[in-house]
């Protein structure tokens, strides 16, 4: 998905920063023993025109597949109920209210729908069984603040030119033991919470020529999964320089792409003139579909090391 500039701000300069806005684009790419079940990872994306918006990839634990429970179902369960909250918040703040009402209504949302309060909702309200790692990410627009949260080894990388500016850790008990999440009535053993989330705030900047008309600044982002790929998160068209490139990903991406990997796959794909010159959503699956497919090749090459 990719910043953009969403409704035009007032043509008075008042000296505040753009308001960043969220458009998303997603890419899903499950292995072929996986496919017939649609895979085994999510994603949710809740874009927010009027600035903002939020994003998230949860990675279905393949184990289950041992007890007869297709491993996709919870990951879909946590994303379903992540998106219905932030719908809520959305839905919230165009409820014709007085403006004081409206005010308080937000900062008490704003409040309520952090990343890790969300997953702790979904985590609350997902009664299926299975167990997933999660990274969740919500974009404050006026602050141009990115807060994360994951659990596992789901994580987040974000890209700003040709350096990587922040990469998630992943959080494992021992190699292949990540961190997951669980519907407790489903499992015999103590699993992890949305207290175990890890919690990161990145300052993101937008598209400096967006910027420079008094427009909301744009930004581009990804999101990857691990045996489902996905991308969703890119920066704004029509810009010399762009805006900050934000990945999601399962450890699908990340077990399987080096970082300069993914700088060179960015690099090559917006370099490409059809991209270049694209809109948002072109750059953002293009590059989405580029790095998911690339990971998913590496995926099956057994002497890739």
């Amino acid at each position: 998905m990719r910043f953009k500039s969403a409704k035009p701000a007032p043509t008075k300069k008042t000296g505040a920063s753009p308001r960043l806005a969220l458009l998303p684009a997603g890419v899903n790419i499950p292995l072929a023993e996986k496919a017939a079940t649609g895979g085994e990872d999510a994603l949710m994306m809740c874009p927010n025109p009027s600035g903002g918006g939020s994003v998230a990839v949860a990675d279905g634990v393949g184990s289950w597949n041992d007890k007869g429970v297709n491993p996709g179902a919870y990951s879909r369960a946590l994303m379903h109920f992540s998106r219905e909250m932030f719908q809520a918040e959305l839905a919230e703040a165009e409820r014709p209210a007085g403006l004081l009402q409206r005010v308080q209504a937000l900062l008490r949302l704003r409040k309520e729908c952090t990343p890790k309060s969300v997953i702790a909702n979904a985590i609350s309200k997902a009664k299926v069984p299975g167990s997933a790692t999660i990274a969740m990410a919500s974009l404050n627009a006026d602050q141009g603040l990115l807060e994360t949260a994951y659990i596992g080894d789901a994580g987040v990388m974000v890209v700003r030119g040709e350096e990587v500016l922040f990469k998630s850790d992943q959080q494992q008990y021992e190699f292949d033991m990540p961190y997951q999440v669980a519907c407790r009535a489903f499992v015999d053993m103590d699993y992890n919470s949305a207290n175990d989330a890890q919690v990161e705030q990145i300052e993101v900047q937008g598209n400096p020529a967006v910027e420079a008309k008094g427009e909301r600044g744009g930004l581009e982002a990804l999101s990857v999964l691990e045996s489902d790929y996905d991308v969703e998160r890119l920066p704004a068209s029509g810009a010399q320089q762009r805006g900050d490139i934000i990945i999601l990903a399962s450890d699908g991406l990340f077990d399987n792409l080096f970082d300069s990997e993914i700088l060179q796959i960015k690099s090559e794909v917006l370099a490409t003139d059809n991209i270049r010159t694209g809109n948002a959503y072109t750059r953002a699956e293009a590059l989405a579909r580029a790095l998911a497919t690339q990971a998913a090749k590496f995926s099956t090459d057994r002497f890739r090391m």
